[in-house]
């Protein structure tokens, strides 16, 4: 009976432990942004059935209608795929959005415009969107402050948000899965939403 008690309780910790090693590596659907920076530091986006080229010159025309004349908001490029051997097709995107990342508390709080640069690749039935600079000037007349991605500089080491940071990790969440979010809908013609 003891033996029997013991199988037992070893086979539900082993169940348990590779149901969360796999929840630990399912793949992720939107950013977040904790004391650890943004994660993750890439989103692949399936789209069932389109090709690179197609997705490539439909991401073109979302920008265009997001963006307006979208001359100096991309950056194409074509790359190989060292993995597979393949031409992947890249847009490195350049935008911003005003009051996007809003600092202290309570009646104090101001808000900045963000500037940001995402690169997006495209291969068939797939993109990666993959956020590479986001900055705001913490005051009118100071330099531009880069956010890192890597880790963050609005937690304490311990993981707590310092004060007077508490919106900011919701507000690059935010921008970073509404612009993916809008992408996905225009690539697979979903009505598109007031994003920002």
């Amino acid at each position: 009976m003891k033996r029997f008690i013991l199988l037992t309780i070893l086979l539900i910790s082993a169940v348990s432990y590779s149901q969360k090693e796999g929840e630990s590596h399912a793949k992720k659907t939107k950013f977040s942004y904790t004391n650890n920076g943004l994660e993750p530091g890439i989103l692949s986006v399936s789209v069932n059935g389109m090709k690179k080229d197609a997705m490539f010159n439909k991401a073109k025309e979302w920008i265009k209608e997001k963006y307006g004349d979208s001359k100096d908001k991309i950056e194409e490029t074509n790359d190989g795929d060292a993995e597979k051997g393949k031409k992947i097709k890249k847009i490195n995107l350049k935008g911003f959005t005003e009051s996007a990342i809003c600092f202290n508390k309570e009646a104090n709080y101001f808000c900045r415009k963000a500037n940001y640069t995402i690169e997006l690749q495209f291969k068939d039935g797939e993109y990666k969107f993959k956020p590479k600079r986001l900055s705001y000037k913490p005051e009118p007349n100071k330099k531009k402050k880069n956010i890192r991605f890597d880790r963050s500089d609005f937690h304490s080491s311990e993981g707590k948000i310092n004060t007077g940071f508490a919106k900011v990790p919701a507000q690059i969440e935010t921008l970073f899965n509404n612009l993916n979010k809008s992408l996905l809908n225009y690539l697979t013609n979903k009505p598109q939403e007031d994003e920002w």
